[in-house]
């Protein structure tokens, strides 16, 4: 019920604030409550608690779903997952500022969470976003950790040849589908391969994760969530926003 009444109330609160024609601002101040359940870690970094989960707590290298409010230490706010819409937030967490990394990283699924953010954690001497947030500024974030999103990996064909590893050179045939309604979207059987370093980000995070092991002439099968995929930003027109996606791959070389 805390969670709920607190969840409805910042949400009451953006809407409201988005509405107006100035500056978003939320008063961001410790409560006593909150002053009382303060901690500090050796890096600096400080949260409360406002609501303790009760799922599991995600690893640097998961994808993670969030609600969230930044705010400078003096109220304004300069970004928030529901003034871009309902939808929330999917990303891998090792992906964001260093502050996150750490502040989210020991959250359950289910808690709600307010991080304060030194700048040696946030974005230090640069400014961001032409000025929105200023240098050396320390960071407020509210942020509710909704799911740990994890990939579906079923090996149709195992392979016997040499593994899949993070530096090694993949070349795959794949076809690609949007995992809801069964639309394909890419292929390469009939065409050129696809040839890519596995683990250095050149493919989507999904990928880098969920061809770990693979063996050459195996085929496996991929689910993936869209904070592995392409988020909510979608692909070219092609892949919607928050878009599960299917892949079947077929390894057929390592180098």
């Amino acid at each position: 019920m805390k969670r709920i009444a607190w969840l409805i109330g910042l949400g009451l609160l953006l809407t409201v604030l988005a509405a107006c024609n100035k500056p978003l601002q939320m008063d961001v101040r410790l409560t006593p409550e909150e002053a009382a359940k303060l901690v500090t870690t050796s890096s600096g970094l400080k949260y409360v608690d406002l609501v303790i989960g009760t799922g599991e707590s995600p690893a640097p290298t998961d994808s993670v779903t969030v609600h969230y409010t930044g705010t400078l230490e003096n109220g304004t706010v300069f970004d928030a997952s529901r003034l871009h819409g309902q939808e929330p937030a999917s990303f891998p967490l090792n992906t964001v500022i260093q502050g996150w990394i750490e502040g989210v990283g020991s959250m359950k699924v289910g808690g709600v969470r307010k991080l304060v953010i030194p700048p040696d954690l946030a974005y230090g001497e640069h400014t961001i976003a032409g000025g929105v947030i200023p240098a050396n500024a320390t960071l407020i974030f509210y942020v509710e950790l909704l799911n740990i999103p994890k990939i579906k990996i079923e090996d149709t064909v195992t392979g016997t040849g040499a593994a899949a590893d993070d530096g090694k050179s993949l070349t795959v045939n794949y076809t690609g589908w949007l995992a809801d309604s069964g639309i394909q979207f890419d292929t390469t059987v009939g065409k050129q391969p696809f040839t890519f370093i596995l683990g250095t980000g050149q493919v989507i995070p999904g990928w880098d994760q969920g061809l770990q092991g693979m063996q050459v002439g195996g085929k496996r099968t991929l689910i993936i969530p869209p904070g592995l995929a392409y988020g909510a930003q979608g692909a070219e027109g092609t892949i919607p926003p928050n878009s599960t996606l299917k892949f079947e791959v077929e390894l057929l070389d390592v180098k």
